[in-house]
Parts: structure tokens; sequence; C-alpha cells
């Protein structure tokens, strides 16, 4: 009894680290998206005020031009890459019409996603009125930009686990491959991170 009575608190420490260390590993945080740098408030040189400003001003309107470029780019792909999950789906029949149903489905996410930012951008003069608004939409852009990259991801997962058994889903995955990268460099455009 007293051999068991010491191998208890060693039991019960052993329990609360496995436990401890499964949940820091299941609750990683994801990095968080690039903030570009907040318009200078008030320095006390007037003239370095307003050159600090415009500087801001102008790289938070050229990242809504060039993730929107992206994103439209992106977009003009992914009718590529839907058109051909389309006639493959069309074709196949059982557990294969299934899974590219299911691809088709996240194809259909990405493509609500990019269309939502590949639309018209704060102008420079919208952006000098209201900065931090200029830059809350940039980052509804890229959680937008986000989501359709991880869509992607999964739909190209879904097809490259078929395409071994399924060669004529070759151009499909291929296509995929495409999509996943124009979202990424999306993402890049609207200074984001691709998260993990």
């Amino acid at each position: 009894m007293g051999k068991s009575m010491r191998v208890l608190p060693v039991a019960i420490a052993v329990s609360v680290l496995a436990l401890g260390g499964a949940a820091w590993y299941f609750t990683q945080p994801k990095p968080a998206p690039a903030k570009l740098p907040p318009a200078p408030v008030k320095p006390a040189n007037p003239e370095v005020d307003k050159v600090a400003q415009r500087a801001a001003e102008r790289k938070l309107e050229d990242a809504l031009r060039e993730g929107s470029v992206r994103a439209q780019n992106s977009l003009n792909t992914l009718v590529d890459t839907r058109r051909e999950a389309v006639n493959q789906q069309k074709r196949a029949q059982g557990e294969l019409k299934e899974a590219l149903t299911e691809s088709l489905n996240l194809l259909d996410d990405a493509g609500a996603s990019l269309s939502a930012i590949a639309t018209q951008i704060p102008t420079p003069a919208d952006i000098k009125v209201d900065f931090a608004r200029a830059d809350e939409e940039r980052l509804r852009r890229v959680k937008e930009a986000e989501n359709a990259f991880l869509s992607l991801k999964e739909s190209f997962g879904i097809v490259n686990s078929l395409a071994e058994d399924h060669p004529e889903l070759v151009v499909l995955k291929r296509l995929l491959s495409l999509s996943i990268e124009d979202a990424r460099l999306t993402l890049d455009g609207y200074h984001g991170q691709v998260p993990l």
C-alpha cells in the first residue's frame, strides 16, 4: 500500500504534463495578417508628419491595387479550373463523382471569396480621409484571400488523392495548383501571410 501511494503522485504529474503538452500542441496560434504601419499621429515636425503620412498612404494604396489586380487574375484562373472540374464531375460515377462534387463546392467557396475582393478599391482620396478604415478594408480582403487559399488547398487535396487511380484528373490537378499559386500571390499583394 505504501508503494502504490508513492506511485500515484508520479502518475498524476505525468498525466498533467501529457495533457498540457497535448493542449499546447493543438492550440498553437495562427500568424496574424501583416499590419501596415499606421498613419503617423503627430511628430514634432509637421513636414516629417506629412511625408510619413503620404508614404503610409501610398503603401496602402499600392497594396490595395496590387491585391485587387491579383485577385482578378486568380478569378480568371479559377474559372478555367472550375470548368475542368465540372467536365470531370459530369463524366464521373459513384465515389469519384461525390469527391469531385465536394471539390467543386470548395472551388465555389474560393470563387465567392475572390469575387468579394476583386472589386473596386478605396481611392487615394478615401485613404487620405480615413486611413484606418481603408486599412481595415485591406485586412478584410486578406481574410477573404486566406479563405480562398485554404478552400483551394482542400480541393487540391481531394483531387490529388484521386489522381493516382484516375489519370484523367491530371489537368484538373495542374489547374488547381495554378489556382493555389494565384491565391497565394493575391494574399501577398494585399500584404497578407499564407496560412500554415
